[in-house]
């Protein structure tokens, strides 16, 4: 179980060297495939498994439970494969250049050489052998590239990208299972407003999205909807999975058929959900009129989250625009035994845990200093004490951290640097 970290009051640390156990099949640890785990204790029995979290993107690797089919072929299905050289020739574009230019395809290869040179040590012998000789050839075609068609060095190129986009994947240990995601229509403005299902309402925002799983990512664009038909009218956002990959939690907003009235105890808000990662169950934990989103699973079974339950407004919000403050919250399971984690008087967002234990989020630091610059990081305990700033509350170069991530196999901290009242998009 965690256990105080004496190198800081306010941190913990799991003891994993004392407690880790290996599980039956389909809990077969991926250490063979050089994947970080992240050794947890629940109800005290140790699990291992992986979450890969892409910011921005709200994409998580859903984990063994989905994973009882064959990935099928590695080779990426005609419509991917189009689409992937088509985003690879806009990005030549931006640069100043074509795909089928000399200085594309000598960089193409010079990024190869570079991915190769840090995976070399993770491939198989005869793998690392087939692909050292491949980068050569590639090499001398584009020494030798200023005399070629533009043809010929465009199918050199795209040879090249997909070597590259191969080992990456291969490695990465993303495209070993299915993925979740989340599709969502946002709403356009700023983050002070995009977690409030009242502005939806009121902004018009279009209805839809849910939550998916990608079934082969990295080589194909089959999908397959979990919440298809199982709820109204409205809006998604903030999606999380549990750590034995069995649970799958989410914010939904319904959608008002009138113009909403923030102070009406019938506004709509966000709210959680839960289901199974086969999208069954599907089970809602908070109600009312108060906004809930962000959900984190915690290692003890409880829940972290944000929400505008501990009362309070932004500062600089108009009267036509009541903007709610939310702060980290955490509830049971089952959405009982919601209890305020954090009093803070402004906001804050995007709580997952670090590799010690505690909670990393964003907050909004308004107290005796600018409005516009301080959005930084910080942290605490799962039971909200001993709060610190992490990163961010001393430098103006950074105005937000969003969405915050812990790096397996490392004590860095991944996250998308933005701007004051920007949205954050994604999930």
């Amino acid at each position: 179980m965690p256990t105080p970290d004496s190198r800081c009051p306010g941190r913990c640390r799991h003891d994993a060297d004392a407690h880790t156990r290996r599980l039956p099949s389909p809990w077969v640890p991926a250490s063979s495939a050089r994947k970080a785990a992240w050794r947890v204790a629940r109800c005290g029995r140790w699990l291992q498994t992986w979450v890969i979290a892409i910011p921005g993107a709200g994409l998580l690797w859903i984990g063994s439970c989905l994973a009882d089919q064959s990935q099928g072929s590695a080779e990426p299905e005609p419509e991917l494969r189009q689409q992937v050289e088509a985003d690879w020739a806009r990005q030549e574009q931006r640069l100043g250049r074509s795909a089928d230019s000399a200085e594309a395809l000598a960089a193409a290869v010079a990024r190869l050489e570079s991915v190769l040179r840090y995976l070399r040590d993770r491939l198989e012998p005869a793998r690392a052998q087939s692909v050292t000789a491949a980068v050569a050839e590639l090499k001398t075609v584009a020494n030798d590239s200023g005399a070629m068609a533009p043809a010929d060095r465009l199918v050199a190129y795209r040879k090249a990208r997909w070597l590259t986009r191969e080992l990456a994947l291969e490695q990465s240990g993303v495209c070993d299972q299915p993925l979740l995601f989340l599709k969502r229509n946002r709403f356009i403005c700023q983050m002070l407003h995009e977690y409030m299902g009242y502005f939806y309402d009121y902004g018009n925002v279009p209805p839809g999205g849910g939550v998916f799983v990608l079934e082969r990512p990295g080589y194909s664009l089959q999908t397959r909807e979990l919440t298809k038909g199982k709820l109204p009218k409205g809006n998604f956002a903030t999606l999380a999975l549990s750590y034995d990959a069995r649970t799958v939690y989410f914010a939904f907003a319904q959608r008002s058929e009138t113009k909403p009235d923030f102070y009406s105890p019938q506004r709509q808000s966000f709210h959680l959900f839960s289901m199974a990662a086969d999208g069954s169950n599907l089970r809602q934990l908070t109600w009312g009129v108060e906004d809930d989103f962000d959900p984190c699973p915690l290692p003890d079974g409880g829940i972290a989250f944000m929400s505008t339950r501990r009362g309070g407004f932004a500062r600089c919000n108009n009267p036509w625009e009541p903007c709610a403050s939310y702060t980290l919250h955490r509830m049971d399971p089952d959405g009982s035994n919601i209890r305020i984690l954090s009093v803070h008087e402004t906001d804050e967002w995007h709580p997952s845990l670090l590799h010690d234990g505690r909670i990393v989020y964003i907050r909004w630091d308004y107290v005796d200093r600018s409005a516009a610059n301080f959005h930084g990081l910080w942290t605490s305990r799962p039971d909200g004490s001993c709060v610190m700033a992490l990163f961010g509350n001393y430098t103006m170069r950074i105005n937000a951290c969003y969405q915050p991530r812990a790096i397996p196999g490392s004590d860095k901290v991944i996250f998308v640097a933005g701007a004051h009242h920007a949205d954050v998009g994604g999930a």
